[in-house]
């Protein structure tokens, strides 16, 4: 035990040392490009600048970026969003005070607090995220951990910490690191962790009953739905998530209510089309899901599905490969009510009218 707790601090103290080496290296980059300005224009501050136009418009631009942000997560009951409006907060008066004192460079001064702090921060995200959905684990996890060094608010850092865990591979791992992060977690992050343990585990039941604590965590309810099978529920359960959440996982979850209604043909022009970055083992996952569903067997997934399994690194993704391989079919295809075939049939239209 003494082991792993020094193990742990040492970890954490790695972490610390490379996020002040970030930032130190950000400040000092900004400096020497600061000095090179002024060294290239022959003014020092504290000398009158003209107006700039393109300075002047890049400056208020980007203050009007971040004003329309504030006002975005103002409006929104989004967790984590008090430190972007900080941040924002702070590009605005950045710009202000640019404006008064360096016209001439407010523009540019601006933007180099803009990109590494608003800009680089996002965008990392939304690339970990993608990653995540495409089943790169390993990727996103690295994603987000840079992003969290540039923006370390409590929610990067626990986003970052809860995806390191996924990217492990090992599924005790993986559960004892969530373990863990439940020591020091805060109750809506104790939720979302009791949902990624029972995932991890495949408890099913566990991972709905936490589900509804955690945000942005609607796409685990759906998504153990359809693993037991409760239909009608999960696709009930997607069209009321649709008109009310805004959870970008939503876009991975319409695949899974495909699958899982056993509507190969859609799930297969979704994996051609929105969906057509995912790693090959999860388009065979999927596609094999799907056939089961319906009933039939697609010989050819299947053997594309039993490639993927022996090579991947991952305990999850193998266990669940094999569960859906161990399907015995033709079988009965999935019986669905009347509400849940309109829905169906709302979310295929819609995939073949993208298409057209």
């Amino acid at each position: 035990m003494n082991g792993v707790a020094s193990g742990s601090r040492l970890r954490a103290v790695a972490r610390s040392v490379a996020r002040l080496i970030i930032w130190a290296a950000v400040v000092i980059v900004s400096l020497l490009l600061l000095s090179a300005l002024f060294t290239l224009s022959g003014q020092m501050p504290g000398q009158t600048f003209r107006k700039s136009p393109v300075e002047t418009f890049t400056a208020i631009a980007i203050m009007a970026l971040s004003t329309l942000a504030i006002i975005l997560y103002a409006s929104r009951s989004q967790p984590g969003r008090h430190s972007w409006i900080a941040v924002h907060a702070g590009v605005i008066a950045l710009g202000i005070l640019m404006l008064s004192w360096l016209p001439q460079w407010s523009g540019l001064i601006v933007a180099a607090a803009f990109v590494p702090f608003v800009f680089v921060p996002y965008t990392l995200s939304a690339r970990a995220q993608r990653h995540s959905i495409a089943g790169r684990p390993r990727r996103a996890a690295l994603c987000w951990r840079v992003a969290s060094w540039l923006h370390p608010s409590r929610l990067m850092r626990f986003y970052a910490a809860v995806l390191d865990a996924h990217a492990l591979g090992s599924l005790d791992a993986e559960i004892a690191r969530y373990a863990a992060l439940r020591r020091t977690a805060r109750p809506e992050e104790l939720a979302i962790l009791e949902c990624c343990s029972a995932t991890a585990r495949e408890d099913w039941a566990g991972a709905i009953a936490h589900s509804g604590g955690a945000s942005n965590a609607k796409w685990i309810e759906i998504h153990a739905l359809g693993e037991l099978g409760r239909i009608d529920d999960m696709v009930g359960t997607f069209a009321a998530a649709l008109s009310r959440t805004r959870d970008p996982n939503l876009r991975i979850t319409r695949l899974h209510v495909l699958a899982f209604a056993g509507r190969v043909d859609a799930v297969r022009a979704l994996l051609r089309s929105d969906l057509r970055f995912l790693e090959a083992d999860r388009k065979a996952y999927w596609s094999v899901v799907a056939a089961n569903a319906a009933g039939i067997a697609d010989e050819a997934a299947r053997r594309a599905l039993a490639d993927c399994a022996r090579a991947s690194r991952e305990d999850a993704f193998r266990r669940a490969a094999l569960r859906q391989l161990s399907v015995t079919v033709p079988r009965a295809a999935v019986v669905l009510s009347a509400n849940s075939q309109a829905w169906i049939a709302d979310i295929e239209r819609s995939l073949l009218g993208a298409r057209r």
